[in-house]
Order: C-alpha cells, then sequence, then structure tokens
C-alpha cells in the first residue's frame, strides 16, 4: 500500500491539500464519533465533500485512482464513514443506533446494487472491437441514461449522513430524507435495467468480427500503423497520422487499448482497437503488407507474427537515447531511421542490427519546418523544450532542475532582452516529485500573461491533413499576436505545436532527445543541455547530436549561452550544417516522397515473398 500512496508525489498541490483536509476531517471525525460529540456527522460531510473536491480535476482524479489501488477507492470511504457514523450513534445520548443502521444498511445495499448493474451495462456496453471511419454500426456503442456515478453516490451518502443527524430530534423529517436517499439509490437500478433492454444485441468479437473484418478487407489497406500504450503516450502515434494521410492513404491504424484509441487525434484514415489478441489474429488482414511500429511494446507480438506483413519500426522521434537503439528492434524486418546518424547509433551499440536492414527515410515531420525561410523576432526567443525524466536514472536526460531552472530565474530576475518559450515534455513530473515541482516553478516565474489560443475542431473523422493544416494557420497567428517580449509557458492542454514553436525561436535549449534532431531542419543554433555535469568532450562523444551546440551544465554555460543568444553569435554555424544532413539526411524537405517509396518498396518485397509461397505451396 505505501508503494502505492507514494505514487501520490507527483500530484498538483491542490488535490493534495483536498487529500489532506479529506483524511484529517475523518480522523477527527472518528476522535468526535468516540467522545460522542455532534460535530462528528459534520466533519463526515466535511470529509465526503474534501473527497468531491479532490475528484473534480485530472490530477485528483490520479490521486483517486491510486488510493482506490491501495484499498481506498470510494465504497471503502463510504463503508468508513458509515461505520463512524454507527459509532456515533452507539456512544451519543440519542437512541437512534439501530434505525441509523438500518438505513445506512439498507443504502448501501441499494447503492451496490445500482453500481453492479451499471457495471454490467458498462460491459454489455462496450463492443469487442471499436472502430472509427469504418461503417459497423453493431460497433458503436448505445446512449445509455444513468446519472454520473460519483454525483449519485456523493448524493447518497450526505442523505444518509444528514437523516441520522435528524433522526433523535426530527424522525419524520429522518424517514423523509432517508426514503429520498433510498428513491435515489434505486433509481441508479432502474435506468440501468432500461439501458440493458435498449442496448439489445451482443456486441462480443464472436458477433462483431465478420462485420469487422468485411469493412477492412473491402477498404483493401497495404500499410498498417500499429499502436499500444496508454493515454499520455497517444502522442506517439498522433505524430505519423498526417504523414500516413500524405504518404499512404490505404493505410489503417490498429489500437489495442480502448482508453488510447477514444484519445487518438483526428484522422480520416480508417481505425480499429482490438483489445484482444485472438481476436486481432483473427482479423485476417490479407491485403496488409507493411506493419508500422512507433514503439517497442510487448503487444507488438500479436502482429508480428503474420508471415505475410512486413515489419518497421519507425519509432516516435530520432535522438541519441537509448530507446533509439533498443535491442528489441531486431524482431523488425526493417528499421527507418531519418539520416546516417541513426544508422551509425545502430553500429556503435553492437546488439545485432544488420545494417542492411536500417534505412534512411528522413523526418517527415519536419519536411515543412525545413523549407520555411526564418522569421524575423523583436527580441532573440529561446526555446526550452526539455525531455522529462525517463523511467530510470539510465533514462534520465532531463536537466529541469539543474539548468532550466537556474536559466529561467536569471531570465526574469535580471531582465535580460530575451524571450522564453517553455515547452515541457508531455510526460514531465509523472516519475520524480521534484521535477514535477521544478516544472511548476517555472511556469510560475514566467507568468500567465499569455491568454490560450483559439480551440481547434478535433473531430475524430477530420482529416489529419487538416486538422494540421489549420493548428499550423492558429498557431502563427496566435504567436504574432503575443507581444514578442512576452515570456511564454505553454500548457498541454493549449495543443500548440512543436514546429510552431520552433519556427518562433532563435535559438533553442533541450535535452538529448528528437527535439534535438527536430530543431536541425531549422537549421538554427541551439544548445543541449548536461544535467550530469560529464563535460563537452565525453558528452559529445556520447550524444554526437550535441556537437553541433554549446553544451551547458554550470551557472557560468547559462551566462555564456544568453550572451551569445543576445549578441547573435553562432559559432558552430559550419558543424550543424553537417551534422544536419547526418541527422535527418541530405534533403529534409523531401521526406513525404522519401516515406511514400519506402512504403512502396517494403510492399513490394512482401507481394514478392507472397508470391513465392504462394508458388511453393502450389496455389498460384
Amino acid at each position: 500500500m505505501l508503494s502505492r500512496i507514494a505514487a501520490l508525489r507527483s500530484a498538483a498541490p491542490e488535490s493534495l491539500v483536498a487529500l489532506g483536509l479529506m483524511i484529517a476531517s475523518l480522523l477527527a471525525a472518528a476522535v468526535a464519533a468516540l467522545l460522542g460529540t455532534s460535530l462528528a456527522p459534520w466533519l463526515l460531510l466535511v470529509s465526503l465533500l474534501a473527497e468531491v473536491t479532490m475528484r473534480a480535476t485530472r490530477s485528483g482524479k490520479l490521486v483517486s485512482a491510486s488510493l482506490a489501488r491501495a484499498a481506498l477507492g470510494a465504497t471503502t470511504l463510504y463503508t468508513l464513514r458509515t461505520a463512524l457514523l454507527l459509532v456515533w450513534c452507539a456512544v451519543s445520548d440519542h437512541d437512534v443506533l439501530v434505525p441509523a443502521a438500518l438505513i445506512a444498511v439498507a443504502v448501501l445495499v441499494l447503492r451496490l446494487a445500482g453500481t453492479r448493474l451499471a457495471r454490467v451495462v458498462r460491459r454489455r456496453n462496450t463492443p469487442a472491437i471499436a472502430v472509427r471511419n469504418l461503417d459497423v454500426p453493431a460497433a458503436a456503442p448505445a446512449p445509455v441514461r444513468w446519472p454520473s456515478a460519483g454525483r449519485w453516490k456523493v448524493l447518497c451518502e450526505a442523505l444518509v449522513i444528514i437523516a441520522v443527524v435528524l433522526l433523535p430530534a426530527q424522525p419524520w423529517w429522518a424517514a423523509l430524507v432517508a426514503v429520498g436517499a433510498a428513491a435515489f439509490a434505486t433509481l441508479r437500478s432502474v435506468l440501468a435495467v432500461l439501458d440493458l433492454r435498449a442496448i439489445g444485441g451482443s456486441r462480443t468479437s464472436q458477433s462483431l468480427l465478420p462485420q469487422v473484418r468485411a469493412a477492412i478487407d473491402a477498404r483493401a489497406p497495404r500499410t498498417a500503423l500499429y499502436f499500444s500504450g496508454d493515454v499520455a503516450s497517444v502522442y506517439q502515434a498522433n505524430m505519423w497520422l498526417e504523414t500516413l494521410e500524405r504518404t499512404a492513404p490505404d493505410a489503417v491504424v490498429i489500437m489495442r487499448e480502448r482508453n488510447v484509441f477514444a484519445a487518438l487525434g483526428p484522422t480520416s484514415l480508417p481505425v480499429v482497437c482490438v483489445p484482444d489478441a485472438t481476436t486481432l489474429m483473427n482479423l485476417g488482414l490479407p491485403t496488409l503488407r507493411v506493419a508500422l511500429y512507433p514503439t517497442n511494446v510487448g503487444k507488438n507480438i500479436h502482429l508480428l507474427r503474420e508471415p505475410h506483413i512486413k515489419s518497421v519500426f519507425i519509432g516516435h522521434g530520432d535522438s541519441d537515447k537509448s530507446a533509439s537503439f533498443n535491442p528489441y528492434s531486431r524482431v523488425y524486418d526493417e528499421i527507418w531511421v531519418a539520416g546516417p546518424a541513426g544508422r551509425e547509433r545502430y553500429r556503435r551499440a553492437m546488439i545485432g542490427i544488420d545494417d542492411a536492414r536500417v534505412r534512411e527515410v528522413g523526418r517527415p515531420q519536419v519536411a515543412d519546418l525545413a523549407a520555411a525561410p526564418p522569421r524575423e523576432a523583436a527580441v532573440p526567443t529561446l526555446l526550452y523544450a526539455p525531455t522529462w525524466e525517463g523511467w530510470n536514472e539510465d533514462q534520465n536526460y532531463c536537466s529541469l532542475e539543474t539548468v532550466g531552472l537556474p536559466l529561467v530565474r536569471r531570465v526574469v530576475e535580471s531582465g535580460l532582452p530575451v524571450r522564453v518559450i517553455y515547452r515541457p515534455h508531455p510526460f514531465t513530473g509523472r516519475r520524480l516529485a521534484s521535477v514535477a515541482a521544478a516544472n511548476r516553478e517555472i511556469v510560475r516565474l514566467l507568468g500567465d500573461a499569455v491568454p490560450a489560443p483559439p480551440a481547434l475542431d478535433t473531430t475524430p473523422g477530420l482529416s489529419a491533413v487538416a486538422v494540421a493544416d489549420a493548428l499550423r494557420a492558429r498557431d502563427e497567428a496566435w504567436f504574432a499576436g503575443l507581444d514578442a517580449r512576452t515570456h511564454v509557458a505553454l500548457q498541454r492542454s493549449w495543443g500548440v505545436s512543436m514546429s510552431a514553436c520552433m519556427a518562433e525561436a532563435t535559438m533553442l535549449l533541450t535535452d538529448v532527445s528528437s527535439v534535438l534532431s527536430d530543431f536541425l531542419a531549422t537549421d538554427r543554433p541551439y544548445a543541449v543541455a548536461d544535467p550530469r555535469g560529464v563535460g563537452r568532450e565525453r558528452f559529445v562523444e556520447e550524444f554526437p547530436s550535441a556537437a553541433g551546440g554549446a553544451v551547458v551544465t554550470t551557472a557560468a554555460d547559462v551566462e555564456a549561452l544568453l550572451d551569445a543568444l543576445a549578441r547573435g553569435v553562432d559559432e558552430l554555424a559550419g558543424v550543424r550544417a553537417a551534422l544536419r544532413g547526418q541527422l535527418l539526411g541530405d534533403h529534409p524537405e523531401d521526406a513525404h516522397a522519401t516515406f511514400r517509396q519506402a512504403i512502396a518498396d517494403l510492399a513490394a518485397r512482401a507481394d514478392d515473398r507472397a508470391r513465392a509461397v504462394a508458388r511453393a505451396a502450389g496455389t498460384l
């Protein structure tokens, strides 16, 4: 339990305050109940309201999930508060223990019945296969009518507490409130039964598989983007949607988790979510020839096992991180990298990857950035885009605590004529509370004077290309409308693209990450943070992509960086130009054409193999 509760350390302060208030009021209620004072039920109500407040935010929902995994979920807390309420009834002078117990138990039973039926509704209404942009009406969930579970549970519990409080002095009012609580608890069950009748037909894999298979086969996809992960990592799939629409319009997106499927960005490509491995294996996909994998995860095996499909690891960013030369990559037919530097990483790693299996395809995500002219800026703009702290210390390249926070503090407090655009990694603070705290402090220092950009239409069925074009136009107009001297701390919910931030930047400060490689498309100066302080020579030897920029570790390095930015000094332009070709290829602006040709070549090889197999089997 302690290890699960330790995961709460990265939660937002307001969620932790609500959690603390909930726990404190529960403890105080326990003492008050044992003493028989009249404060006990009111403290229980305070605890309930604190719990509601905690669950109202995204961070609070994560806290609630952690508590549930530690056996302190909503039902446990309800039972605990009910037990304390009955203790108070027994200890106080009021002879209401028996009716109070009857009310509490009756509502609890009705509540559990409603919860159970609601789970049956969710299970029956959740299709075994989910689809988007495919004509499979049976795979669409039916609309349901039950109230929000959280609000329903809170109201039931609050009515029970109020009824028990009223019992000694106003029993008739107590009975009325208790009947209301019971009726409301029963209402959830009634609505759930009606929903079950409305849902009707089965949504099992056996019933849906033929329909989904026929819908996909009618599209005859030759290429697939295969993705498995969690909601926070869905950006790794989203970054390829526009590229696939431009280079492989016959592609299909295959996903494995329902919550990730729901979070996938807009695309006109057909999308199918198949959580069950056996169902995926029975999907067939006879026309599929090339599968693209952005991540190395265990569930990849369920498609890798199909011999007629050539597999390609495309990654979700090209960098010197160890993830860019993972030994897992041995399972793929080919590994596509942006430029010669990507190939060299696999050579240096000596993990058994044959050089012939590595293909240089450019970086399609920065093709437009490479072709764009530089912008004029009123003051030099530093884009600070650090990576996150990684899953463990070996993968921790994050500079937020050691370089980023001191730099931002220096810029803000000194009033230097430099603008900072801060764009943290989506996973920032996921593992280390100290990193989360540094992130919050940087956001505080930079201020919140910048208005949020206007929202975009991100309806799931829209084309990723259309949304990307609209996003570029929106971001460009938004940045143009800001005061060029105002610092910008970007919020993830704004959805401002990294490309738009790079287009605004005079210089980049980043960590060892794919952001560095992508920024080279602009041919502007950059710096790389060395949070471990190993020194430039050793750092560049380990991370060659850093050779074209300054390496920042100490306060003196920070001062030198800011001075070079203010004066427009660019001493490593020649080195950076050579490195640009190594990391992104000789013509990064043509990456879409290169990527399209790579798909066509591999699909042709898959066709050759399929014909050879058919001849050997005597079916051709």
